[in-house]
């Protein structure tokens, strides 16, 4: 910062050196007091210029970080360990147990994971008569039937004592 005299006041006049390519811009006020240089001229148009490019540049929007949910495969509720007691007229038939219930409302469809058991009760007594293990099962929620799979294994109490591997 240098000082120049007018008047009786000594006024602190500014010296700006900037560089576009090759040539020397200088930034210093205009000897009338009145304004700045042109090489701050050409800055602030530089500036304006660049800044204009840039907005015009993000004004298109983009698709990039949308998320579309499928919600034909989102499970409409979900239950861990269920415990679930199958009815009819007021005689328990069946209990069933699973590590995980996915139910989908949309698909009318129940998936069993984390691993099945089916107790199937006696009518009349009310004890278990068989068993029925597998991995996971789905549920068609229409029809009511169940489709066990992997490592599908099925025991019988009865005085026959069947037991069948699938």
């Amino acid at each position: 910062m240098n000082t120049e005299a007018r008047g009786n006041s000594l006024i602190p006049t500014f010296s700006c050196h900037a560089f576009v390519g090759e040539k020397e811009l200088d930034l210093k006020p205009s000897p009338s007091g009145r304004g700045w240089g042109e090489g701050l001229r050409i800055m602030v148009v530089s500036i304006s210029a660049v800044a204009a490019l840039l907005l015009i540049s993000c004004e298109k929007e983009s698709n990039a970080g949308t998320i579309k949910l499928d919600t034909l495969n989102l499970a409409t509720h979900r239950s861990y360990n269920p415990i679930i007691h199958f009815m009819d007229s007021m005689a328990v038939k069946a209990i069933l147990h699973a590590g995980w219930a996915s139910v989908y409302d949309t698909r009318q469809e129940t998936q069993l994971g984390g691993g099945v058991k089916v107790e199937f009760l006696s009518k009349f007594t009310g004890q278990v008569v068989s068993t029925l293990t597998a991995d996971s099962a789905i549920i068609d929620d229409r029809t009511k039937d169940m489709t066990a799979r992997g490592n599908v294994v099925v025991v019988s109490t009865t005085p026959t004592g069947q037991r069948t591997v699938r």
